[in-house]
């Protein structure tokens, strides 16, 4: 059934996400959250409810999240660590019931989001690859470091550039 309700390749399933139009009561929600590498999480949800006789009604939502990561690069602020991560997201729903046959609705959504890839660790190197890059500090490189436990901190000159994405949509 998935192929007819959503086009011939979904043949492995298919996953609708409908978001609520915006309610004809008043209500707001807030969410906080706290983790290990110093994760902070906030969602806030406020239902305008109709605005007055209008027949407008509104939602928005707002959500942050941010982490330090979970391995330091000792060459960087203790924020920029692999794994940090920095969001922010926005969405806005306006509805307005013009009449009984007519209504409009806007959207936005909009979202912000800085982080530092994930680090990658080597467990086992063979000879040939150890000798090879463990040159690497004589020409100005980090140093080698093979390790068959996980390690919290690393220190490299040449780590991935953070990702950074601002995306953004509108419909009406």
């Amino acid at each position: 059934p998935q192929g007819t309700l959503f086009g011939r390749n979904t043949t492995g399933g298919a996953i609708n996400l409908i978001t609520r139009q915006p309610g004809s009561e008043f209500a707001n929600d807030q969410k906080l959250g706290y983790a290990s590498d110093n994760e902070f999480t906030s969602r806030t949800v406020v239902d305008t409810g109709e605005i007055g006789d209008t027949g407008i009604r509104a939602l928005f939502a707002y959500s942050h999240n941010q982490m330090d990561g979970w391995v330091r690069n000792t060459l960087t602020a203790s924020d920029d660590g692999y794994g940090s991560t920095n969001s922010n997201s926005f969405y806005a729903d306006i509805r307005a019931d013009i009449t009984d046959d007519f209504s409009a609705e806007y959207r936005l959504d909009y979202s912000d989001m800085h982080a530092q890839p994930a680090a990658y660790q080597l467990t086992v190197v063979s000879p040939a690859d150890q000798s090879y890059f463990g040159a690497s500090p004589a020409f100005g490189g980090a140093p080698l470091v093979v390790s068959p436990n996980f390690r919290s901190t690393l220190q490299s000159y040449d780590a991935d550039p953070p990702e950074q994405d601002h995306i953004y949509g509108h419909s009406l």
